[in-house]
């Protein structure tokens, strides 16, 4: 699709935050069910938890943290639907990979465990380039996507783009050397001070807990098997395949890569829309949790309805 930005007016937006002000309500009442568990899958085993009932949705965390990095979010969506977040293997309380594995296939196995058959699957950063390659390897399983700052696998996928964003990507695998060389600690400062979590690092309502959960998750530095599924073709070559309805969600603030990365996923799936948050980096759910929770409502409702998908800006 070509790529169409619109403002989201003030009086939408007003009407959006306030139903979600109607969800944080339901939510935070404290009679929330909440059930968390080890699921088996090949060689080992991911925790995750689930609460609430109606449409499923699946949170999966990108690579500055782990299950916690949709906090915000987590209890309001289990108001009305039947949320799940996990933790990938390696992070958070999930047990580190002992061999090479295919986390599509411990995704498959966590919804088969839960017995869900479609989700609504939202994914920031890797956890957004694995929702993609679910999408494509899985798609009777997807009721909708929605990408936030993400990743997608084999991009930067030509030699130009290689070029333009080898800073970027060097500076980001900078931290895992040193941490291997210089230790834990160092590579955490280097993560933190990374360009695309320099909000969220920055501001009172989120650098701590940033912080916590990069400190508590150290060992991704030294994991053998990253979180990677080494489609062929690889999923950029791929995205007009998705045919589910897309959401995707980029920071204002972002680093060019990512930015691109989100270009690339909105103009490559069809049944997709474009929604910019401003003054947000790479983790708008964190740094902008009530026009991140709106903006997700928003794409609910139009997937209920089956309304047109729309670009737009978020202010």
């Amino acid at each position: 699709m070509s790529s169409r930005r619109t403002v989201l007016v003030a009086g939408l937006l007003a009407v959006l935050l306030a139903t979600v002000a109607a969800a944080c309500a339901a939510g935070g009442g404290g009679a929330l069910h909440v059930r968390s568990g080890l699921v088996a899958v090949e060689g080992g085993e991911t925790w995750y938890e689930v609460a609430g009932s109606g449409d499923a949705v699946v949170l999966i965390h990108g690579g500055f943290g782990d299950h916690r990095m949709w906090d915000d979010h987590f209890r309001a969506l289990a108001s009305d639907h039947r949320v799940v977040r996990y933790d990938l293997r390696g992070y958070g309380r999930s047990p580190a990979p002992q061999a090479a594995y295919s986390p599509v296939d411990d995704l498959r196995r966590l919804l088969d465990e839960l017995g869900i058959a479609r989700a609504t699957l939202i994914g920031n950063s890797m956890g957004g380039a694995l929702a993609i390659d679910f999408a494509l390897v899985h798609p009777t399983w997807v009721e909708g996507l929605v990408l936030v700052a993400s990743g997608i696998g084999g991009f930067p996928d030509t030699p130009e783009d290689q070029a333009r964003f080898s800073g970027e990507i060097a500076a980001m695998y900078a931290a895992f050397q040193a941490a291997r060389e210089q230790g834990p600690a160092r590579g955490v400062e280097l993560w933190l001070a990374s360009p695309m979590v320099k909000v969220a690092s920055s501001l009172p309502s989120t650098r701590d807990h940033l912080r916590r959960m990069i400190t508590e998750n150290t060992g991704m530095f030294s994991m053998e098997h990253w979180p990677s599924e080494p489609l062929d073709p690889p999923a950029i070559r791929r995205l007009g395949e998705i045919r589910a309805p897309t959401m995707v969600v980029a920071g204002e603030l972002d680093t060019p890569w990512m930015r691109e990365a989100a270009e690339r996923a909105a103009a490559g799936i069809r049944a997709s829309r474009l929604v910019i948050v401003e003054g947000a980096d790479h983790l708008p759910q964190m740094v902008a949790p009530q026009l991140f929770r709106a903006a997700l409502l928003d794409f609910f409702e139009r997937q209920r309805r089956g309304r047109g998908l729309r670009d737009g800006t978020l202010r």
